[in-house]
């Protein structure tokens, strides 16, 4: 498992780079799956499949 939290909302930025702050206290988010979908299940790609499909 990861050892280092960052922050997503503090960053260091010097001379238009960006580097991520190590912050303790950040939040640690966990997705799991796909993290669900307002518009439903992608039914317009499973026939055919793709020739790109793992599946």
């Amino acid at each position: 498992m990861y050892q280092e939290r960052i922050s997503n909302v503090a960053y260091n930025v010097v001379n238009g780079l960006c580097s991520p702050i190590k912050d303790q206290s950040a939040p640690v988010y966990i997705t799991i799956g796909d993290g669900g979908n307002l518009d439903g299940l992608a039914t317009n790609m499973t026939e055919p499949q793709p020739e790109y499909s793992a599946f």
